[in-house]
């Protein structure tokens, strides 16, 4: 008899869908496991409405109504949902930072950080009002693979059991031999790490309002920004900001086109198919450039120069080492929305059915 498919093994088989299994996957996977151990039971209290929908609305001047003829304002929402007394949105985010405190750095950042603005000005201007929003955040762990103890070994060779997972023979054997942790059982140890007493330190929500005078203030704040984009583009003058070349610890992609070492049309770059890889394609007849989203305002008031390669040029590098830094959180957020999609279609009667190959697609490991 087949079975209904879980939120969790729906976000697995997203992540077994990649060609190899690989540190990312593990970790992914792992992560899944302990999102759905923090949240599965959370799940009645909400009702879900959209997962991952792309929203546009003009973008207009508060004070005259005056719209745009240059740009439009577009984003994706994650999650829409309704608690019972109220709609509201919610955002996935992935960090390095510490979380777990609420007067982590962290969150005092996003206290000011405009992304769930932008998202309640679309709903707003589109007559969907959202009553709050929640910040979904995963931090992602530090541990990798390491050697196996002599304790862990001996219980992993007598028992079959590794942090609380039943491992099957053919890990156990090779594992014994090497005395490292494969893929699997650094998942396996990642697992009990994520769903044990250290389950705060990975994963935190937090539920936030906006008044409708903050909410106008944005509003203000973002038709600013429009006319300083369109100022730019006409005038041509995009300055470079050396204050953002190393944000996020690691060199900006474009450096080596801004400090003169490569160029354009060297060959080490490509046009992109999208300007807005994290948006579906939006037909403005500009290939997205018309679409000023958070992260596009966000790259402009940090460096000028990289808004106009990324989103106006239009570039990005042939560099395997960047779409690996990419690609975690693009991972994560498809893995969240198969997660979330699957819980929508339960709630609303839909679920499908489980076949041969989801069963093999949710998680590798049993609980001891």
């Amino acid at each position: 008899m087949e079975k209904k498919v879980t939120a969790l093994e729906a976000a697995i088989a997203v992540v077994d869908g990649e060609p190899e299994y690989t540190l990312r996957q593990a970790t992914i996977r792992a992560m899944l496991v302990g999102y759905d151990h923090r949240y599965a039971d959370n799940w009645n209290q909400f009702q879900i409405h959209e997962v991952e929908e792309f929203i546009s609305s003009p973008l207009f001047n508060p004070a005259t109504g005056a719209k745009s003829r240059t740009f439009i304002n577009g984003g994706i929402i994650d999650v829409e949902m309704d608690d019972g007394q109220g709609h509201g949105i919610m955002d996935h985010k992935t960090t390095s930072d510490q979380i777990e405190n609420p007067d982590d750095t962290y969150w005092k950042v996003l206290q000011v950080e405009s992304q769930l603005d932008h998202y309640l000005l679309l709903k707003h201007i589109n007559g969907q009002k959202a009553d709050w929003a929640i910040w979904d955040v995963m931090r992602k762990p530090g541990i990798r693979p390491r050697a196996i103890t002599k304790a862990e070994l001996k219980v992993l060779e007598s028992e079959g059991i590794y942090f609380g997972a039943r491992i099957p023979p053919d890990i156990i054997r090779p594992a014994c031999l090497d005395g490292r942790e494969s893929l699997e059982l650094f998942e396996a140890r990642l697992i009990g790490e994520c769903t044990g007493e250290n389950q705060g330190r990975y994963f935190q929500r937090r539920r936030i309002t906006r008044l409708a005078g903050q909410i106008l203030t944005y509003a203000e704040e973002l038709w600013d920004n429009g006319l300083e984009f369109r100022e730019a583009r006409q005038s041509k003058r995009r300055g470079r900001n050396s204050g953002a070349c190393m944000n996020y610890g690691r060199a900006c992609m474009y450096l080596p086109i801004c400090a003169g070492h490569d160029a354009v049309d060297s060959g080490n770059w490509k046009q992109k198919e999208y300007v807005h890889g994290e948006l579906p394609i939006f037909d403005d007849k500009q290939g997205g450039r018309s679409i000023l989203t958070n992260s596009r305002i966000r790259t402009f008031q940090s460096c000028r120069r990289k808004e106009y390669l990324a989103y106006d040029l239009g570039i990005e590098r042939n560099d395997p080492e960047e779409i690996e830094v990419l690609a975690f959180g693009t991972l994560w957020h498809k893995a969240l929305a198969a997660y979330f999609l699957t819980i929508k279609e339960i709630q609303h009667g839909n679920a499908t059915t489980t076949g041969p190959e989801a069963e093999r697609s949710a998680a590798n490991f049993v609980s001891a």
